[in-house]
């Protein structure tokens, strides 16, 4: 209802004494010295390319184990490209995370991580989940389950009546 009014009454209401100074005594609005500004100076719109997904996505700055892959919020990622030997090195970043990789990770889909190629930093890898099933078969985990496994694995194991040996 306020998106309404915003839309039919605000953005087309008289700017009376508030009109620009280029047209003092023309009728203007919100929406005309929008459509004005756009008349003169056009518009561009660019439309963001896929590297900004990850950019934006939470950074975890990890080491690369030979045989596993990288471990991000306790799940163990991998592809075939890390055993290219430019990964199997340290990656020389320096200061607090030194030697360490960046790889990116969505908490709402942990089936793949993205992982920072090191010669071009506009590149980005996938990296699957190892626990998945192969291409094209659904996966036993979502993310909320997956949460819900991790935390049970981390709880310490009881003598209890109800656990099962």
């Amino acid at each position: 209802m306020i998106a309404t009014w915003i839309v039919k009454v605000w953005q087309n209401h008289r700017l009376g004494e508030y009109a620009p100074s280029w047209g003092p005594e023309e009728d203007h609005s919100p929406n005309s010295l929008f459509a004005a500004a756009m008349h003169q100076g056009g518009w561009s719109m660019q439309i963001p390319g896929p590297e900004l997904y990850y950019k934006v996505l939470p950074k975890h700055h990890v080491r690369v184990h030979r045989r596993r892959g990288v471990k991000i919020l306790g799940l163990w990622y991998y592809a075939d490209l890390l055993q290219e030997s430019r990964f199997l090195r340290p990656s020389g970043r320096g200061g607090r995370h030194a030697d360490k990789w960046v790889v990116s990770s969505d908490r709402r889909d942990r089936r793949r991580v993205f992982l920072q190629d090191p010669d071009d930093h506009e590149s980005w890898h996938v990296l699957r989940w190892t626990g998945l099933p192969p291409e094209g078969e659904v996966p036993a985990f979502s993310d909320k389950t997956a949460a819900e496994v991790l935390a049970t694995a981390r709880q310490p194991v009881r003598d209890s009546p109800d656990r099962l040996p």
